[in-house]
């Protein structure tokens, strides 16, 4: 099994691409948006980020985020953005949404139609 190096840049700006597994055909996203979008909210309550930008299509988003200055755990962020119930509790973003494992060494099991998260770093010109 690969072990990918993740940057960790405290209060860094990063771009990720969210995709998911079975990409023909299907529009879950775009579908789902408004549940997508509460999930956004809710994480940023309790684990605030700044969206600079946010592009959702049918089968995969892109987003750039901004974490707080001595902040670099955005896995928890997508984590928990994955993982919200979806409407009336009848499952979770994660049967669709591409993910990452939980933090500290635990791992777990991908959810049917899961595909990992693609991340990268920014930075800007001072």
């Amino acid at each position: 099994m690969p072990h990918y190096l993740r940057l960790c840049s405290p209060g860094g700006t990063y771009f990720f691409t969210v995709t998911l597994l079975d990409r023909q055909g299907n529009n879950l996203l775009t579908r789902h948006i408004d549940l997508l979008r509460q999930a956004f909210k809710a994480v940023r309550e309790n684990h605030p980020f700044k969206i600079h930008a946010w592009v959702v299509l049918p089968d995969h988003l892109h987003c750039v985020i901004e974490l707080p200055e001595g902040d670099a755990d955005y896995a928890t962020r997508w984590r928990l953005i994955i993982d919200l119930p979806s409407a009336g509790g009848r499952g979770r973003l994660s049967a669709g949404l591409g993910g990452l494992g939980g933090g500290g060494g635990h791992r777990r099991r991908r959810v049917k139609g899961e595909k990992a998260l693609g991340q990268g770093a920014m930075r800007f010109g001072e």
